[in-house]
């Protein structure tokens, strides 16, 4: 039901509630299920005598809604994960934002494109193909502090609130990142590879 592959948002738990009873519905309809609701109930209270055949009905329904909810408590359970997924994921993404906002990094100039070269005689390969790198733009680093002026006018040198933010949040994201269930870097990996 849940494809930790490919999945990009995590369910809703009534999202799986919902695809169970329509598992459920493939096989029996409201009508089918209220009806053998009532019968158990009248053999429950001694009312009603079974059949065999009625029986073998009420076995057959809760043996197929019983494997349907089972499909629906795995799908929780990948549900999980998938968020544990998601949440590792942004993580990575927020630590590399976060690192480039906080450090900054200089141009990185553009690599022209080298021709593959090959020795006439033997026809081998002397120069590798390597195609061309664009040019990295410079990003200046957020400011550890800032000048502001007090209620006094005088100007005074503070933290950088939107650095100190920044930092948070990093922390906040590296969290995730060493904290990590084993079996969740097992599906990042995965999902990487795809």
């Amino acid at each position: 039901m849940i494809n930790l592959l490919t999945e990009q948002k995590a369910w809703e738990t009534r999202q799986i509630d919902k695809r169970v009873v329509a598992m459920i519905r493939q096989r029996y309809s409201l009508n089918d299920e209220q009806l053998l609701s009532r019968i158990l109930h009248g053999a429950a209270l001694g009312t009603y005598q079974m059949s065999d055949q009625e029986q073998a009905e009420v076995q057959a329904y809760q043996d197929h809604a019983e494997a349907c909810r089972a499909v629906g408590r795995l799908a929780k359970a990948n549900n999980q994960l998938l968020i544990g997924v998601l949440a590792y994921e942004q993580a990575q993404r927020d630590v590399a934002r976060l690192t480039l906002l906080i450090n900054g990094r200089d141009y990185v100039p553009a690599v022209p494109e080298v021709p593959e070269e090959r020795d006439p005689e033997t026809g081998q390969v002397t120069q590798e193909y390597q195609p061309p790198v664009p040019a990295v733009e410079a990003v200046e680093p957020l400011p550890p502090t800032v000048d502001q002026h007090d209620e006094n006018g005088t100007l005074q040198t503070v933290d950088n609130p939107e650095y100190l933010a920044a930092l948070d949040a990093l922390n906040t994201a590296q969290a995730v990142i060493e904290n990590v269930e084993p079996e969740v870097l097992t599906w990042v990996e995965q999902r990487s590879a795809v």
